[in-house]
């Protein structure tokens, strides 16, 4: 790093080179510096959440979760470790609201994934079958109860 002291990118990689290697505090050493130097990525706060979970520091752990969704609310990744260490600490329904939170957040990105790409097979066959909006919204429905179904096993 003495090369490159501020660029948030080769902290945030040698954190993850460090998990990796499970040097946890190496990792939540250089995550930390990453999270000073760019604030706004929620990746960083997403790998710095999860080393705090390996280090069994789930108060930091949710702090980190947290501030990975308020800079992208549709991160599912981090509402799913987020319910995951709330599942942990005996918290479920604080993990049951967070799983929910991050299905929601899932469909939201498969819809702007799908309106994204005019090649998705998906949206081709809607189109031909007519009355798009409603093939789109029975589709998310779909997906939506599939998540919903995985998030409930999960809690067991």
């Amino acid at each position: 790093m003495r090369l490159a002291p501020s660029q948030w990118n080769a902290w945030y990689m040698a954190g993850q080179c460090c998990r990796f290697l499970n040097n946890i505090d190496g990792a939540i050493q250089h995550l930390s510096r990453a999270a000073e130097l760019k604030r706004d990525e929620p990746s960083i706060f997403l790998a710095l959440g999860i080393a705090f979970q390996l280090n069994t520091q789930s108060d930091k752990a949710i702090m980190a979760f947290r501030r990975a969704i308020e800079i992208d609310s549709d991160y599912e990744l981090a509402y799913n470790s987020l319910a995951l260490t709330q599942r942990t600490s005996g918290e479920l329904d604080k993990a049951l609201y967070n799983y929910d939170a991050g299905a929601k957040a899932l469909a939201r990105r498969i819809v702007k994934a799908m309106r994204n790409s005019r090649s998705n097979p998906i949206l081709k066959i809607a189109k031909r079958l007519g009355n798009y909006g409603s093939n789109m919204q029975a589709m998310l429905r779909c997906i939506w109860v599939a998540v919903q179904k995985a998030s409930k096993a999960l809690l067991g």
